[in-house]
This record gives structure tokens, C-alpha cells and sequence, in this order.
């Protein structure tokens, strides 16, 4: 079943679709910038306004959402691995805890991302 999406939420480089799963933040999507916004007025989408806001105004915002990611026990170690990288910082694909991946692998995961939006690997 595909999530029905909560929210749509302006950005200054796009509009933001956000789903949720029982209150918790499931998914950020981009959505071209053209898209009309809406939002109801719940405290989960709020949360997720202000924490957006504060984030465009400082990227180094740290957030601090209720997450519902959904995926494989290795999807989300991956996902885990790139919420651990300090803000910017990189690190190798080995990042996996030394597992003998394919980077296709890696790359693939992360494009699956719960939350595909630029340097919100920090949440």
C-alpha cells in the first residue's frame, strides 16, 4: 500500500511532501517547487514546520522528530550509519560496520532513504 501524503509544505527550493506513520515522520519527498502547499493543523506537521524552518535558517539545525523509517534490518543499519556521520563529515562506503558490500549496494540503500532531502542526514 502507498502512503497517503499528510502534508505539503513550502521550502525555498521546493515544496516537501511529508508522510507520517502514527504521528512519526515515515517520509520527506521533494515535489517541484510549483506544487501548492497545504498542512493541516496537527502538532506532528507543526513540529515538522518549525524543525524544517530552523533548519533552512541554519543548516546545522539538529533535528529532533519521532522517525518511522521502513525498510530491511540492512536498509536500516545503513540509514543508522548515515545519521551517525557529524554534519560535514564524510566517511567511506565501508561504513557498515566492515560487512563485504558492493557499493552499488550502499548507494542503492541510500537512495531509498526515508528522507531524501539535502544534509537532513542529521535527523
Amino acid at each position: 500500500m502507498i502512503p497517503r501524503i499528510d502534508a505539503i509544505l513550502p521550502a525555498p527550493f521546493a515544496a516537501i511532501g511529508v508522510y507520517l506513520d502514527a504521528g512519526a515522520l515515515l517520509r520527506l519527498e521533494f515535489l517541484p517547487r510549483t506544487t501548492p502547499t497545504w498542512a493541516p493543523d496537527t502538532l506532528q506537521v507543526r513540529e515538522i514546520a518549525a524543525q524544517l524552518e530552523a533548519y533552512y535558517a541554519d543548516p546545522s539545525h539538529r533535528f529532533d522528530l519521532p522517525l518511522a523509517p521502513r525498510g530491511t534490518d540492512f536498509r536500516r543499519r545503513v540509514w543508522q550509519a548515515l545519521l551517525d556521520i557529524p554534519l560535514g563529515q564524510t566517511l567511506s562506503y565501508a561504513i557498515t560496520g566492515g560487512e563485504d558490500l558492493a557499493l552499488f549496494d550502499l548507494l542503492n540503500v541510500n537512495r531509498l532513504n526515508f528522507v531524501s532531502a539535502p544534509n537532513l542526514n542529521d535527523l
